[in-house]
Formats: structure tokens, sequence, C-alpha cells
């Protein structure tokens, strides 16, 4: 039986290129690494060496390295065999925990231990619309001093700021906080955690107005104090503040607008 010369031709190809593909799935180089510059620029975005894959920038310290983000559209199984959950761990996980003994940002650490033995201390945590499903575990180790947890330009719920105070009975006071992309939430806090001022408080003045010339009392609902000028809000230590210029301008109260709350 005659086989066609076109025929020929086109197994030829085949067998070409099946050839090819074999050659192109075997690569050998007589040094020790194998970079990938995708963009000729003299810098590799991966590189493949005795170690192991390192994916960006740098060399690989494991099997698997990353410099940078990465993302995972479906499962990743640690330490044992793959499961339903997006994340499965078998075994123990580890967490750096930050040391403060002063006022700071909360923002590279989950886990913080404040140590409030000179000083009461301020802990601002980030705008939570930055930071969807961000988790803060907070830690107080001393009884002296107070510390207070407020959020920046954003809310936590249901107490904003939160306060962990001095005199701490029995174990000393924590508190765990997430961001739902708009506001933080208590997840879990001891019990002596709670708002800067409880049932106690007489008068509460956010100083959050922007225009106008009176001042609000949040506690009552009602104006309870007038400036001799415009309201100048400005950052305070916890929440806003009202900003004096220096040029003679105070807050006044006086008996025909201030009002001492019943009980």
């Amino acid at each position: 039986m005659s086989i066609p010369l076109t025929w020929i031709r086109v197994f030829a190809v085949v067998i070409l290129f099946g050839a090819w593909f074999t050659v192109a799935a075997t690569i050998k180089t007589r040094s020790e690494n194998i970079s990938f510059d995708t963009n000729s620029d003299s810098t590799s975005e991966m590189s493949l060496s005795p170690t192991g894959l390192h994916i960006g920038s740098g060399t690989s310290s494991a099997n698997l390295s990353v410099s940078g983000n990465a993302i995972i559209t479906k499962t990743l199984s640690v330490g044992g065999t793959s499961s339903s959950a997006n994340l499965y761990v078998q075994g123990s996980m580890g967490f750096a925990m930050q040391q403060i003994s002063g006022n700071a940002s909360l923002d590279n650490y989950s886990y913080h231990r404040v140590d409030s033995t000179s000083e009461s201390i301020l802990l601002t945590l980030p705008y939570a619309g930055n930071h969807i499903g961000q988790r803060h575990t907070i830690k107080k180790t001393s009884t002296n001093n107070r510390v207070v947890i407020r959020a920046r330009s954003s809310n936590i719920v249901p107490h904003s700021p939160l306060v962990m105070p001095s005199n701490a009975q029995g174990s000393l006071p924590y508190t765990s906080l997430i961001s739902n992309g708009s506001s933080w939430y208590e997840l879990n806090s001891s019990s002596d955690v709670g708002e800067l001022a409880g049932s106690n408080l007489l008068y509460h003045f956010k100083f959050d107005e922007t225009s106008g010339s009176s001042i609000a009392d949040s506690k009552n609902q009602i104006s309870q104090a007038v400036t001799d000028g415009f309201i100048q809000s400005a950052d305070g230590m916890v929440g806003s503040s009202h900003l004096f210029t220096g040029g003679g301008n105070a807050i006044y109260f006086s008996s025909g607008n201030f009002t001492r709350p019943s009980g």
C-alpha cells in the first residue's frame, strides 16, 4: 500500500514537533541556579536552585519561597493531607508578638503585650476600611495605669474607645478585635474592659462639630456649651478635640445653657 507524499510530510511535521517538545522539557545548566528574567532587565522574577524554587527578588531559603504577595484560589494544606477548608494546618502555628511600653499604632503584628508600668498608654488601630479581616489581640501586663484603644477614622463596636483599667482584679485585661471593613468589632474581652466612662458619666463632649459655635453634650443629647467663635475641630488624644488658636478664644459654660443632669 502506497502512502501519499502529503501524508508523509504531515507525519514528519508531527514527529518533529513531538521531538521539539521533548527537548524543551529538559533544561540543563552548568551552574547551580536557573534564573528566569521575563522583563529582560537583568533582574530575575523567579529562580530555581538546589535549595528550592524562589518567586520574586532574592534567593530561596526553602523548598518554596515567595517575596511579595501570593493568591491561592482553592485550598492550602500545611503539615498534612488536604481538607475541604480553604486553609488546613496539621500541627502548631507560630506568631510574632509585639512588646509595647508607650503610645503606639497597631498594624504589623496581630498579638500585642502592653506594659503600662510607667504611664497610661494610647493604642491606635488602623483604619478599618483598609484592613478587612485583620485581627488584633491585646493583653495588658501591668496593674499600673490604664490602656486606651481607639480606631483611626473608624469605630470600635460596641465601645469606642475601649479602656483597660488600672488596678485590675484577678487576671489582667485582654481584648480581641476584628475589622469587617467599616468598623472594628470586639470578638472577646475580659469583663473589666469597657467604655471610657460608665454609668457615672455626667457629660460627654466629643468636640466633633464641624460648624457653628455650640458644642453638644452627647450624654444628655443637648447643647451645653458655646465658644467665642466657630468650632475648630482637631485630632485629640481620643477622638476629636477643640483647637485653641491662641487668640483669646475659649469655651463657656454659662448658667443659661449648662444643665446638670437629674439624679
